[in-house]
């Protein structure tokens, strides 16, 4: 069981956390996973049993492979190139028997993929083909996405929203994709400086009217509605 002793960081903001189940096993998938994000969300789940599911050979996000180098955490590594994922999807399903939450530690990326997570399509595939419950998680940081006029409080701005639990299903990846999608859509509409950002207000005017305002087209005069435009 995982017993963290470090001081408690930073809460994050939470989304949806009554679709974290709270008893029983299951895969929990995030977006993206830095050092900061991996020990709220240990001490979020602190008192429930854990294991830290990560690619071997990965390069993991700075300062994370000492952090799951101790005694206190149960780790465990998986090859991305396996032939057979059988034994992965095994190992996968005595731990989710055993009741632990088994959280996957994504790889450092450059950029995002899909653009919703960091983890390649590959790995996606091979860990939602098993037939443990997956919980998707997407991780916001506010500040890689704030506007002009807003603040960076990068110690603080995490956002953890949760997607529904996902059972064993052929469609299960594009329904993971969609899940961080629509969470993604979610947590950035929460920004509390939207309402002061001339773009968004133009944005929303054009949903809202874009059917009653209209504009000539220089090319062949012919009119089209600010929602055609947009």
């Amino acid at each position: 069981m995982s017993t963290p002793t470090e001081p408690a960081p930073t809460p994050p903001t939470l989304l949806h956390p009554e679709r974290l189940p709270a008893t029983g096993g299951f895969l929990l998938l995030p977006s993206e996973l830095p050092l900061t994000d991996l020990t709220r969300l240990e001490h979020l789940l602190s008192g429930r049993p854990l294991v830290f599911l990560f690619q071997d050979g990965a390069t993991l996000p700075t300062g994370l492979s000492t952090y799951l180098d101790s005694p206190a955490r149960e780790v465990l590594a998986f090859s991305a190139d396996l032939a057979d994922p059988a034994p992965l999807a095994s190992s996968l399903q005595d731990l989710v028997s055993q009741d632990k939450v088994i959280v996957f530690v994504p790889a450092a990326a450059a950029h995002l993929n899909a653009p919703v997570t960091t983890v390649p399509g590959e790995t996606l595939r091979l860990l939602l083909d098993t037939s443990v419950p997956v919980l998707p998680l997407y991780v916001h940081h506010a500040c890689d996405v704030r506007l002009a006029i807003e603040p960076c409080s990068p110690a603080s701005d995490s956002v953890f929203a949760f997607g529904p639990l996902l059972s064993p299903s052929p469609h299960r990846l594009p329904d993971y994709l969609e899940s961080l999608f629509l969470l993604a859509t979610e947590t950035f509409s929460t920004h509390r400086y939207l309402d002061l950002s001339l773009p968004y207000a133009l944005i929303r005017g054009f949903k809202k009217h874009g059917k009653k305002g209209r504009v000539v087209d220089g090319k062949d005069e012919k009119e089209l509605g600010f929602d055609k435009v947009f």
